[in-house]
């Protein structure tokens, strides 16, 4: 199963270059592509382009508007014309849309910076991503699912999108059942098999 930070980068790529939010087979179908193929994320992005999908959306388009489209997708605004015209400079530069477009959505998926738009859109886009992947939570990742991020963390497994849905599903309707789904990550991991109870808090 693919990890969940590679699950957010696929989820992000698919909007912005489809328009639309993928479902979870797509989603774990071009995870998997990437790490069985050992693809970048611009050649994946190029994948997701040529496709009839992909086709739909961008042939009609010159270069300017398919990076408009794409930008728009991932910051719900349109490119300014100073960044529109360096970005443009970029694709004239490499002839290769996909690697740009996996540019632009690690710009902003990763953003680290202070400036309040950009936030405000990085924001927006996570949200969509967590829509994507978390669909279960109505479009948020809720109480359960951050639970089950904590324990995924805590026993230093590999988080994936459908073992949060399933597990933060059943701690949502089930909150009695919270120390026993934490006892089934516990039992998956020696090292903190031992602990004593407080030794145990105080690691998740």
């Amino acid at each position: 199963m693919s990890s969940l930070l590679v699950q957010r980068d696929v989820a992000a790529l698919f909007y912005a270059v489809i328009g639309k939010k993928a479902d979870i087979k797509d989603i774990d179908y071009f995870s998997k592509k990437l790490a069985q193929e050992n693809l970048s994320l611009a050649a994946l992005t190029n994948k997701l382009i040529n496709s009839e999908l992909g086709q739909s959306r961008l042939s009609q388009l010159n270069n300017s508007e398919k990076i408009q489209f794409i930008y728009h997708n991932l910051h719900g605004a349109d490119a300014s014309e100073e960044i529109l015209a360096y970005l443009l400079s970029q694709l004239e530069k490499s002839g290769d849309l996909g690697s740009l477009a996996a540019y632009m959505n690690n710009e902003l998926l990763h953003y680290s910076g202070q400036e309040v738009i950009l936030k405000e859109q990085q924001a927006a886009l996570i949200e969509t991503v967590n829509q994507t992947l978390f669909p279960s939570f109505n479009g948020s990742v809720s109480d359960g699912a951050e639970w089950v991020q904590g324990f995924y963390y805590a026993v230093k497994s590999t988080m994936t999108s459908d073992g949060i849905n399933y597990w933060g599903n059943v701690i949502n309707k089930h909150p009695e059942q919270l120390n026993l789904i934490a006892q089934k990550f516990v039992d998956g991991k020696k090292a903190l098999s031992n602990l004593s109870d407080n030794d145990f808090v105080i690691k998740i």
